[in-house]
């Protein structure tokens, strides 16, 4: 009788064991987890470069201390180790972009993120497309289509753009 006692007392605390080592081995494997989603976000994260643009012209002049969208554009282009990029407008930045100098080229991976439609526009003036897409990288896509550029353009109004106010060749 003693046996089957010192038995069912051992059974329990082995399934109070197994339980007590399942549930830390989950919450351990669940916090690795998540050490690792932040781990990869931060290292995405700081590769990425945030350019923010404070003016509404139209010009390219590293001297005036200031920063266009044409400007933040080159910027991104540059071939860097950085994954993509991210160009910004400063908050108090309101009005119309008009477009002196043609058409904007993009050819890396790049986020634009305006502060809405109804605060900056970029207007092209009818006198051709406001943004070209394109890379190498594009050249190779009939090859391999993972060679492919990603672009998002969000809060912004595109007006008065020739042809079609965005290309992707």
């Amino acid at each position: 009788m003693a046996d089957k006692r010192e038995q069912s007392a051992g059974t329990a605390r082995k399934e109070e064991f197994d339980m007590f080592i399942s549930s830390d081995f989950r919450k351990m494997a669940v916090g690795s987890f998540v050490l690792l989603m932040m781990f990869l976000l931060i290292s995405v994260s700081s590769n990425a470069q945030t350019i923010v643009v404070d003016t509404l012209d139209d010009v390219v002049d590293e001297l005036d201390g200031s920063t266009s969208l044409r400007e933040a554009i080159m910027l991104a282009n540059k071939d860097d180790p950085d994954p993509f990029d991210m160009i910004v407008f400063q908050e108090e930045l309101a009005g119309t972009i008009m477009l002196m100098d043609g058409e904007m080229t993009i050819t890396d991976d790049l986020t634009i993120t305006g502060p809405g439609a109804d605060v900056i526009a970029i207007d092209a003036k009818k006198e051709g497309r406001i943004f070209v897409i394109t890379s190498e990288k594009e050249l190779n896509a009939l090859v391999d289509p993972e060679d492919n550029i990603d672009v998002t353009i969000s809060g912004l109004k595109l007006v008065n753009g020739g042809f079609d106010a965005i290309k992707k060749l």
